[in-house]
């Protein structure tokens, strides 16, 4: 695991260290090995925008930047964050959705 700076895609938190991942403490939420290395592949130090294929007409929900804690967009059937233009990759958003319970914040 790297040492940089991710957030977490459900709250925008700031995540923390978690053995071989992250964790959001605010959510209660530990991220698989293969989420954590998705997001550090796709929101990390020296990574670019890579365009994704629309895959749902509606996604829905919301979602935050985890390079920079932004707010998320869904345009298309993808997720991109409006300020640094990356997109939350569909395998990455399906493994969020359904095995990551993230706890309702305030």
């Amino acid at each position: 695991m790297s040492a940089e700076t991710l957030h977490c895609p459900t709250c925008g938190r700031t995540l923390e260290a978690a053995g071989q991942t992250r964790r959001c403490a605010a959510g209660g939420m530990v991220l698989s090995l293969y989420v954590n290395r998705a997001l550090e592949a796709d929101f990390g130090v020296g990574s670019a925008p890579q365009p994704q294929p629309r895959r749902w007409p509606l996604l829905g929900g919301v979602w935050f930047c985890p390079a920079d804690a932004t707010q998320m967009v869904e345009s298309d059937g993808v997720v991109v964050c409006p300020h640094c233009g990356r997109s939350l990759a569909h395998g990455t958003l399906w493994q969020l959705i359904e095995l990551h319970m993230h706890a309702p914040i305030g």
